[in-house]
């Protein structure tokens, strides 16, 4: 740094100095895209840094769901979940062995019903990755093949996952029976799949281009194909590259914690040829039976935002929902379900539950709605909103930037244009408390010769536990200490504040006409004009006439508002929802508002709007907004839904704790059907009134042991590796969202079978991982089998219709 600014840095008392530079010029792909213009011209383009559709750079928000680990009659509304979320895209994969288990039998109904959930994504306008595998992993048996196939290659002598020509007339099969589902459903046909991801973690390039020259042969002909990251692609190699990331390694043999503090320090992104994509960062984190993270709702949104800072111009979260495993035609036992285990004949061999595919994802197994779903949406509607000028920004990093390792300073970078752009601040990570930062500012020194910006006017502290990014050089804004959530139509600012930061705005004066509305201390000198100590709220902050004749609005809302705060369309119409914290998701679509809420009869659900809507009915009866700042209040009825009570009668005591093998590759061997015969067996008889339609009803199940699994008629619905949980990534089982498969769920009466098997505490200190802290309660013969209640949960159903 020049003596002169590292003075002027050093008598301003900046934290922070960052050097921005002119963006690199972009340079077109090596390939040209195919299939790639929509029926009404709009073409999905690429270069070297981001995709764009017609002409626009995109940020997709793609959030991963596995439409046949999930009930055909849920797809609807746990879509528009995702959709609230703020994604933009949906990513599944499509599993072999799910829809020809049996050699030469398809199955294509019911969940495997790949048609009828992606003209269900088209109809809420979510685009579609589809990731045809033919190996795909995701913890599935085989990683996707069916077991006949893993037969076949060695009767046949013939390699897997291989440009072998024997395997790719196998494979050739699979995609044929894929076109013929997914006929017309591409983006060049006015459908949703505007990308397919050709095999999975794999670096056979010779293979991944004869797969892709079959999906053109056979008719599967997307706008771009996809591979997860080649390390040494040939010239042209014709795919985009998606790059994935996790915040913890439940596949690790390890005893001790396995994150990934790297991925909480902000590293820039290598570029090459492709632009920098993700397809698998993730939402959150499975649990194997050897090895049992326990994640918390700040781990992924924080980590999330370091990625995001770093480069990446698209994120894809896996998983953002959950799934549960369909029935296998060989049943569900840990040797023979759909699910990876150490028991099957090819694969990972990643000791997995059989049915539960949870992952401590946004939206839950089940449907249920996670704090991080709240921290994650915030990405996607910033992405949706800004993304077209985020994506023209490049990472630049600063003199003093924290390296992994260092606990101690300030984890900080900036992407800009070369004058405009976004500091990123992350003071987060996962298993570490890191120090509060004090004397915090920033000072930007202008990529194109043109200065430098100094800001705030005050140094400030970052909390501990704190992650946000601020803007800089927006238009006629010069910065806000507050986070951009999304727009509030076409010139308004939804922003959200930081706790422990005092939110102040400071804006170009000649820039600005005239100041409609303001808060705060105001300050003009020298051109600027500065707001000071704003009270975040529902309010309206500031609003300016600019020369240009428009009017900008800045809201800045508490930190507990900006995590509940939705964008939407009702009616062609958009609009900014705020709303209360007992509020789990806001779904608009039509005319339509859908609420998921945990009332009580303590609490009335709030809903507040931008702008006012036309009409507001509520279960039929018409409803006037009351104004609250910068918004229109609706307020439904309190409502306080009754639950069915639960009796729990114990019928057979467990057997001696197993002592843990084991498996081929190396890892504690989870129980088999013969270990689960031993375990304690209680039935859980649920009554008294049936679940009413207004609730999703959920039991929680709150034991300690080492495993449990639930069933109905000697049908397993869900299982759980005991991991220390409490409220949300607690074992659940939710009636009301099996119901469609399982009717008898909400009678006014009904028995489930509950099975837990005992934990030795040598098991987790000598095979098996689970932090200390979440230990259970040992006897005093050193054995853990406790269960502490069985209750019901409801989230209520709520429906606005919006004129």
């Amino acid at each position: 740094m020049p003596l002169l600014e590292l003075t002027v840095a050093m008598t301003m008392g900046v934290a922070g100095i960052v050097h921005l530079t002119q963006p690199p010029s972009t340079a077109p792909l090596e390939f040209a895209l195919q299939d790639n213009v929509s029926p009404d011209g709009v073409a999905v383009t690429a270069n070297n840094n981001s995709i764009s559709i017609g002409g626009v750079p995109w940020v997709g928000a793609a959030g991963e769901i596995h439409f046949a680990r999930v009930p055909e009659d849920q797809w609807g509304m746990e879509l528009q979940k995702i959709k609230a979320g703020g994604m933009s895209v949906v990513d599944t994969y499509l599993f072999w062995i799910h829809h020809e288990e049996v050699q030469g039998t398809y199955v294509w109904d019911g969940r495997r019903n790949v048609r009828n959930f992606l003209e269900l994504c088209h109809s809420l306008d979510l685009k579609v990755m589809l990731r045809v595998g033919p190996w795909c992993h995701g913890e599935t048996r085989n990683g996707g093949h069916p077991d006949w196939l893993i037969a076949a290659s060695k009767k046949e002598h013939f390699k897997l996952r291989s440009n072998d020509t024997q395997y790719l007339q196998y494979a050739k099969g699979w995609y044929t029976e894929i076109a013929a589902q997914t006929k017309g459903l591409y983006y060049k046909d006015g459908g949703p799949i505007i990308f397919v991801q050709n095999g999975n973690e794999n670096q056979d390039t010779d293979m991944l281009q004869s797969l892709r020259n079959i999906c053109l042969e056979v008719g599967i002909t997307p706008a771009a194909f996809t591979v997860t990251t080649v390390n040494t692609p040939p010239k042209a190699f014709p795919f985009l590259q998606f790059v994935g990331a996790y915040p913890d390694r439940f596949w690790s043999n390890s005893m001790s914690p396995t994150v990934d503090t790297a991925g909480y320090y902000f590293t820039p992104a290598s570029s090459n040829e492709y632009p920098p994509l993700s397809v698998e960062i993730g939402g959150g984190m499975e649990v194997a039976y050897h090895h049992r993270p326990h994640m918390y709702p700040n781990d992924m949104p924080s980590y999330h935002l370091c990625h995001f800072a770093s480069g990446l111009n698209w994120m894809g979260y896996y998983m953002y929902h959950g799934g549960n495993n369909p029935v296998s035609a060989s049943g569900d036992a840990p040797e023979a379900g759909y699910q990876e285990s150490s028991f099957q004949p090819a694969g990972a061999a990643n000791p997995m539950p059989s049915k539960t595919y949870d992952f401590f994802a946004a939206i839950g197994e089940f449907g249920q709605i996670r704090g991080h779903y709240h921290g994650m949406r915030q990405h996607g509607m910033f992405s949706a909103d800004y993304g077209a000028h985020y994506a023209t920004t490049f990472v630049n990093t600063p003199d003093n930037a924290a390296q992994p390792g260092d606990m101690n300073s300030l984890r900080w970078t900036a992407r800009s244009d070369g004058h405009s752009g976004y500091v990123f601040v992350n003071n987060y990570q996962r298993l570490a408390t890191l120090p509060p930062q004090n004397d915090t500012s920033f000072f930007v020194i202008y990529g194109d010769g043109s200065g430098s910006l100094k800001f705030p006017s005050f140094n400030f502290t970052v909390p501990s536990g704190a992650w946000f990014f601020f803007p800089f050089n927006i238009g006629a804004m010069r910065y806000a200490t507050a986070t951009p959530l999304c727009k509030a139509g076409e010139y308004g600012h939804i922003f959200r504040s930081i706790a422990g930061i005092p939110v102040e705005l400071s804006l170009n004066g000649w820039d600005v006409a005239k100041i409609l509305v303001s808060s705060g201390t105001v300050t003009n000198s020298s051109g600027i004009i500065t707001f000071t100590n704003i009270t975040p709220s529902r309010k309206l902050a500031v609003s300016v006439l600019l020369t240009s004749s428009e009017t900008v609005d800045f809201v800045f809302l508490s930190p507990e508002d900006g995590e509940r705060t939705w964008k939407g369309v009702l009616n062609g119409q958009e609009y900014v929802v705020v709303a209360n914290q007992e509020v789990e998701t806001v779904m608009m679509n039509g005319s339509r508002i859908d609420i998921r809420s945990t009332n009580t009869s303590t609490v009335q659900t709030i809903l507040s709007m931008y702008p006012e809507p036309k009409s507001f009915t509520i279960d039929g009866t018409a409803a006037a907004g009351v104004k609250n700042g910068y918004f229109y209040d609706y307020t439904w009825p309190k409502y306080t839904p009754s639950l069915p009570g639960v009796v729990v009668e114990k019928v057979a005591d467990a057997g001696p704790p197993r002592d843990v093998p084991y498996s081929p590759a190396g890892d504690a061997e989870e129980p088999t059907e013969a270990d689960w015969g031993k375990a304690a067996k209680y039935n859980l008889t649920i009554g008294g009134i049936a679940p009413p339609s207004s609730v999703d009803t959920y039991l929680a199940i709150r034991y300690e042991g080492d495993s449990a699994r639930v069933s109905l008629n000697n049908v397993l619905l869900t299982d759980n590796w005991y991991t220390g949980y409490t409220g949300p990534g607690e074992m659940q089982i939710g009636l009301s969202y099996l119901a469609g498969e399982y009717p008898s769920l909400l009678a006014d009466s009904v028995t489930l079978e509950l099975s837990i098997l005992p934990l030795k505490q040598t098991t987790v200190s000598t095979f098996v991982y689970l932090n200390k802290e979440y230990w259970p309660t040992f006897d005093s013969n050193g054995v853990a089998l406790t269960l502490k209640e069985v209750v019901t949960l409801g989230s209520s159903k709520q429906t606005a219709i919006v004129g």
